[in-house]
């Protein structure tokens, strides 16, 4: 009898609107960590440089698309690390920067040898960033 009298109340409450069984609307979780693209972007490598001298290479770093952090203007933050080697080997060279947004130079340390060389730039986020590690290349060379 019990079980009859609260199906008639449902049954009368659910039909007037004065109860319903409705969930939330569906919403995606925030992207932590690690799922926004990013790509080291060389503004300026020069493509032939005096031997004996530095070279410079200007770069940011993009975020894919229109993918943003949820709070909507956060710059990327991390490290970067740009390696110079040369192609035939008998030099290489790193150094590290500190990133938080814009562009960044870095300048190579004296370059003696001819030939062939590789710049490397790679970004490194924070740890629990939204962005994901990427890398970028260029070639240049270095002459008499």
């Amino acid at each position: 009898m019990k079980k009859i009298l609260a199906g008639l109340l449902t049954a009368f409450l659910m039909g007037t609107g004065l109860v319903a069984f409705t969930g939330g609307s569906a919403t995606a979780a925030p992207c932590y960590p690690n799922c926004v693209t990013t790509t080291p972007d060389f503004s300026q490598v020069e493509k032939r440089v005096e031997a004996g001298t530095k070279q410079e290479t200007s770069f940011n770093i993009d975020v894919a698309g229109s993918a943003k952090p949820v709070a909507g203007k956060a710059a990327a933050k991390g490290t970067i690390k740009v390696i110079w080697r040369r192609t035939k080997g008998g030099f290489f060279a790193q150094k590290l920067y500190s990133y938080s947004g814009g562009n960044k130079t870095a300048i190579s340390p004296r370059l003696n040898k001819t030939g062939a060389y590789k710049v490397i730039v790679k970004f490194i986020p924070k740890k629990g960033s939204t962005y994901k590690r990427s890398s970028s290349s260029a070639s240049f060379t270095v002459v008499r």
